[in-house]
């Protein structure tokens, strides 16, 4: 036997172990997929690739060895093997040769705790580690050069990671929900920060925004409530909406010269201490709650380039006592 066929064993719901011949070469589409029972499963050396979905929901899937010839691990390959790890401390290591880890990969994998990754991955995939709840640490290897759409999504338990210098995008949702985050160096040369890219992650207190990084696009930050400060770098033309909503200890903030729309809810309820904002000259447009609930926010100039305030954009604001218009400037202020 030297090919195990697309789904050969799928939903084969009793099996628990199996032993593959050495002879095997390649493993077709879901060929245990669904074998919710299989405990343990062997796979030859010679195997180049873990195609798409091949062990999908084998809940009780716990040790696994992958062949040092295998250079790719496909879509979905171990998608919701939810006890995968348990019979090897929570840990499982890819092999040296493999190259690209796909869409899905260990989606779901809830047991795994720790996860080394070679330096000669070069591709991550989408939702690759999404809901790993456990995963406390994983390195991501110096070739990547995006971290795509919720790749590590409802990590809970994933500590400070290093973005590798490469990187030039960290897409929508990311690191969403890693509540345990504390410091986030972004390297300078990511020009994109997705939507709701650090949502959520509750114990965030710093993060370090390169140069580059002057798209950062709705709800990035959005209830990170231990964030204290963040700056836009140079060249950011729009703050979007809700990207810092919720980060009830944000200190400071800085806006610079050149951005001309402030979206709805952008700094909604930073309620606990954020005092001041200096809005730039070029700004044109503040948006619907934009500051609303900001608590200790006590004065606000309002630029003259400003032609419209979104209505409650100070809505709540219970310590504002001064607002300063520029002479002859009369935004339209929604009602």
């Amino acid at each position: 036997v030297t090919s195990i066929g697309s789904s050969a064993f799928f939903g084969c719901s009793i099996l628990k172990t199996l032993s593959i011949p050495d002879s095997v070469k390649t493993i077709g589409y879901y060929a245990f997929g669904a074998c919710n029972k299989l405990e343990t499963i062997n796979i030859p050396d010679g195997v180049t690739e873990i195609p798409s979905h091949a062990f999908s929901s084998c809940y009780a899937l716990k040790k696994l060895d992958i062949p040092q010839s295998v250079t790719k691990i496909g879509d979905g390959a171990f998608d919701h093997c939810t006890s995968l790890g348990q019979d090897s401390d929570g840990t499982i290591t890819i092999p040296a040769n493999v190259t690209a880890i796909g869409s899905e990969a260990f989606r779901g994998c809830s047991a795994l705790t720790s996860l080394a990754l070679p330096q000669t991955v070069t591709s991550i995939g989408d939702t690759a580690f999404q809901g790993c709840s456990n995963l406390g640490t994983i390195n991501i290897p110096s070739g990547v050069k995006l971290i795509d759409h919720d790749t590590f999504r409802g990590c809970e338990k994933l500590k400070d990671v290093t973005i590798p210098a490469h990187v030039t995008s960290i897409g929508d949702s990311a690191f969403e929900t890693c509540k345990t985050f504390k410091n986030i160096k972004i390297p300078e040369g990511v020009t994109t920060i997705g939507a709701s890219a650090f949502k959520d992650c509750a114990q965030l207190e710093t993060v370090v925004i390169p140069s580059t990084a002057t798209n950062i696009y709705g709800s990035a930050f959005e209830n990170c409530p231990q964030l204290k400060s963040l700056v836009f770098p140079i060249g950011t033309t729009q703050i979007w909406g809700s990207v810092l909503s919720g980060c009830k200890n944000l200190e400071s903030v800085t806006i610079p010269e050149g951005v001309t729309e402030i979206g709805s809810n952008a700094f909604y309820d930073c309620s606990q201490k954020l005092k001041s904002v200096k809005l730039p000259s070029t700004l044109q447009t503040i948006g619907f709650q934009a500051f609303y609930d900001c608590d200790q926010l006590s004065e606000i100039t309002i630029p003259k380039s400003v032609t419209s305030i979104g209505q409650s954009a100070f809505g709540s604001c219970t310590n504002l006592k001064s607002v300063m218009l520029a002479k002859d400037s009369v935004p339209t202020i929604a009602k």
